[in-house]
C-alpha cells in the first residue's frame, strides 16, 4: 500500500461521478458520506452526480433529493439458482450497456465508488475501459454487514478483490477498516484512511426536542450489531430511573427489541421513533441529555460524532473504529461492548457528575470540528487530485 501524494498547487474543476452502494431514502453512513461529499464538492467548485442501485424497491430511475441529483441503474448479479444464472445471463449485458452510456454522457474525471456493492462489481470489471479514473472507499462491508449478503455472495467478494487491485487509490473510514481490506487482498493503488465528517450547519439554529423527562438518545439502525438490546437490558438499573430513552432508527430487529422492551417493563419510558428526518434528528441530539452508542462493532461511527457536534455528552462501545476518535473521559466514555451493567453506571454517571459532562462536551465539540466535512472533502480532493496527476510516491 503506498501513500498518496500530489503538488498542492494543483487545483481544478473536476467531474467527479459519487457511486455509492445505497443511497436515500436508505439511511446509512454510506448514504450520508456521499450526500455530505456532494455539497463539500459542489461547494469548492466541482461537478458532481450520483450514481447507485435502483434499490429500494419502488424508487425511480431518476429523481433530485435535497439538491442532489441522483440516477439508479440495476446491478445484476449472478446466482447458483438455475433461473437465476438465466436471468443474470439475460440481463447483465443491458445493464453494462446502460452503465457505459452514463459513464459516456457524465465523462468524469472521477469514479468514486463508495461501498462494496454490485455496482462495485460492475466498475471493477469495467475499469480497464474507463477514462476516468478509480477511486474506491471502505465503509465496513466484510465486517459489518447485517444481512451477511456480503459473506454469503462470492460476487460480491471476488468483485472486491478486484477492485482492491484495480482502483487508482483505496480509502476506509477508519484504520480498523482498511486492516480487513488488507486481508481481504492485495490492495494495487495507493491507500489512506480518511474519517467520516460532521456537519455543523445542521445543527445551528434547531429547536431542542420536547420532552417531559431527561432522555437518552439513541441513533442507528436497529440490527444486532448496533447493541440496542444491552441498552435496553442497562434500562433495568436504578440508577437510570430517572431517565427515558428514545430510539431513533429502524431495521428488522425491532419487533425482538419491542418485545425485550415489553418483558422488561420498560414501556413507559422507551420510545421507538423509526425512521426520522435530518432535521428531526438535529432536534432530538439538541433536546437530549446523555448519547448512548452500545454498537458491538462499528466501522466508524457517524451518528456518536454528531452527537459530539452537538453538545451531548457520550457513552460508547469501545468497538471497531470508535476508538479512532472516541477517547475515554475526553471526548466520550467508553465501555466494553455487551456491558449492559457497566454500560448503566457509565450512563448514570455522565447524567450526574457535571464537572464530567462539561469536559466531554467540550472535548467532543473539538473532536467534531477537527472532522467538519468541508475538512473531509479537501481530504477526498487531494486523493482525486494525485490519481490524476500519476503522483503516488
Amino acid at each position: 500500500m503506498r501513500p498518496l501524494t500530489h503538488d498542492p498547487t494543483l487545483r481544478r474543476r473536476l467531474r467527479v461521478l459519487l457511486v455509492p452502494s445505497a443511497y436515500y431514502p436508505h439511511v446509512g453512513g454510506i448514504e450520508e458520506l456521499t450526500r455530505q461529499l456532494v455539497f463539500a464538492l459542489e461547494a469548492r467548485g466541482h461537478a458532481v452526480a450520483v450514481l447507485t442501485n435502483r434499490w429500494p424497491e419502488g424508487v425511480g430511475r431518476s429523481e433530485t433529493l435535497d439538491g442532489v441529483y441522483v440516477t439508479r441503474l440495476k446491478f445484476p448479479l449472478p446466482a447458483r439458482r438455475l433461473f437465476s444464472a438465466a436471468r443474470f445471463a439475460a440481463t447483465a449485458p443491458a445493464a453494462t450497456a446502460s452503465l457505459l452510456r452514463h459513464l459516456r454522457r457524465w465523462r468524469p474525471d472521477i469514479v468514486h465508488v463508495i461501498g462494496a456493492g454490485p455496482q462495485s462489481v460492475y466498475l471493477a470489471a469495467l475499469h480497464g475501459h474507463l477514462r476516468a479514473r478509480l477511486v474506491f472507499t471502505a465503509q465496513g462491508e466484510l465486517t459489518f454487514d447485517a444481512h451477511g449478503v456480503f459473506e454469503r455472495s462470492a460476487t460480491l467478494q471476488a468483485g472486491l478483490r478486484r477492485m482492491l487491485r484495480e482502483a487508482d487509490a483505496v480509502t476506509a473510514c477508519s484504520a480498523f477498516v482498511m486492516e480487513d481490506l488488507g486481508r481481504a487482498a492485495k490492495i494495487g493503488g495507493a491507500s489512506q484512511v480518511i474519517p467520516n465528517g460532521f456537519d455543523p450547519g445542521e445543527f445551528i439554529g434547531a429547536s431542542p426536542h420536547e420532552e417531559v423527562a431527561p432522555y437518552v438518545l439513541a441513533v442507528g439502525r436497529l440490527v444486532p450489531q448496533k447493541g440496542f438490546d444491552v441498552l435496553l437490558d442497562a434500562f433495568r438499573s436504578e440508577r437510570l430511573a430517572g431517565l427515558n430513552l428514545l430510539i431513533a432508527g429502524e431495521g428488522f430487529e425491532r419487533p425482538r427489541l419491542e418485545a425485550r422492551m415489553a418483558e422488561l417493563g420498560l414501556g413507559s419510558r422507551i420510545v421507538f421513533l423509526g425512521s426520522v428526518d435530518r432535521s428531526h434528528l438535529a432536534q432530538l441530539f439538541k433536546g437530549a441529555h446523555v448519547f448512548a452508542f452500545p454498537s458491538r462493532g462499528e466501522a466508524f461511527g457517524i451518528a456518536l460524532l454528531e452527537a459530539m457536534g452537538a453538545g451531548v455528552p457520550a457513552v460508547a462501545a469501545s468497538a471497531g473504529g470508535i476508538p479512532e476518535f472516541a477517547r475515554d473521559g475526553v471526548n466520550a466514555v467508553l465501555v466494553e461492548p455487551d456491558d449492559a451493567e457497566g454500560l448503566a453506571a457509565a450512563i448514570a454517571m455522565v447524567n450526574t457528575d457535571s464537572r464530567l459532562r462539561e469536559r466531554l462536551i467540550a472535548g467532543g465539540r473539538k473532536t467534531a470540528a477537527e472532522l467538519a466535512w468541508s475538512r473531509v472533502a479537501i481530504r477526498y480532493e487531494d486523493v482525486y487530485l494525485a490519481v490524476l496527476a500519476g503522483a503516488t510516491a
